[in-house]
């Protein structure tokens, strides 16, 4: 994707619903949109459940690291972008790393199939 404003393929729609299939298969599609929605930055389930538990101590250095910028935007490689967000509320998204509740927290049955 080159980031270029304009419809989905359906190669990026495959590789957005294996990131958030988390959030489908129980029935509560809306709920779970809607608390998605509203922190203004969250971490993508497959890398703190998966990535982030093997080298925690690794990424809490470099989220200390980014959160010490001045900025008010992110950019990320993929979704919808720029958004913005605050070198708070970025630490906020990676609290789990500092033993903290986070800006976004899923039920156990989401994590299921992890």
């Amino acid at each position: 994707y080159d980031g270029t404003p304009g419809p989905i393929s359906l190669e990026q729609w495959r590789y957005k619903a294996i990131a958030f299939d988390f959030v489908t298969g129980r029935n509560q599609d809306e709920k779970d949109f809607a608390a998605l929605s509203k922190p203004p930055a969250l971490v993508n389930p497959l890398l703190r459940f998966i990535v982030y538990r093997r080298c925690p101590e690794q990424a809490a250095v470099w989220v200390r690291d980014v959160a010490k910028w001045p900025f008010q935007k992110i950019i990320p490689a993929h979704l919808q972008a720029p958004f913005d967000c605050t070198p708070s509320q970025f630490l906020e998204a990676f609290g789990f790393l500092f033993n903290k509740k986070t800006s976004w927290e899923p039920e156990d049955e989401q994590l299921a199939f992890l």
